[in-house]
């Protein structure tokens, strides 16, 4: 493994900008993909995507969204989630954000990936803590290995690697360019 430091022979643990920034960009791909998917359904008449939209901003503006209105799109949303952000921290350690941004999430234990159990278990804290105002990401200034409440409970660390053929691997720290790349590509949009 060699996500080591050399003066300190630890990890390089991975703060809140370069984690918030591997979000933000997991964000624009899974809505992008969505509404990419809704847009060619709506072109081709599988789906009607402008009454969809037509009705979800109605329903946010009172306040109560309400899925039985398409049940298979949901289905099809949430289970793009579970292989987007779960499936994807199993199998290779990181979801696309955070891969571009050259960070892996791995077990404090072993030093390995995570099972898809405790992928899931950390998405649902994740989401929890995104709930209550994302207080528990507080923790993060107060920990040597800058963890999360969720980290800390399912007992993973985020690190500066990634795996590859299932090794985990040293990162250029070409963060700085891939920042500026993504940038100008959000400005873009």
């Amino acid at each position: 493994m060699k996500a080591m430091s050399e003066d300190s022979n630890e990890y390089i643990y991975v703060g809140f900008w370069r984690r918030y920034a591997a979000v933000f960009l997991d964000a624009v791909i899974a809505l992008g993909i969505f509404f990419l998917a809704l847009f060619v359904a709506g072109a081709i008449g599988i789906f009607d995507s402008s009454l969809f939209f037509a009705n979800y901003i109605v329903q946010a503006q009172s306040g109560y969204i309400d899925y039985s209105q398409n049940p298979l799109l949901w289905l099809i949303w949430f289970s793009f989630l579970f292989f987007y952000l779960i499936v994807t921290i199993s199998l290779y350690g990181a979801t696309p954000g955070k891969r571009f941004f050259g960070i892996a999430v791995i077990s404090t234990n072993d030093h390995l990936r995570i099972s898809i159990i405790r992928s899931f278990f950390r998405y649902i804290l994740y989401f929890i803590s995104s709930i209550l105002l994302f207080l528990p990401f507080l923790t993060q200034l107060f920990t040597k290995k800058r963890q999360t409440l969720y980290d800390l409970m399912v007992k993973t660390i985020v690190i500066k690697g990634k795996f590859v053929n299932g090794e985990l691997t040293e990162t250029e720290d070409v963060f700085t360019k891939k920042w500026l790349v993504f940038l100008l590509s959000i400005a873009w949009l």
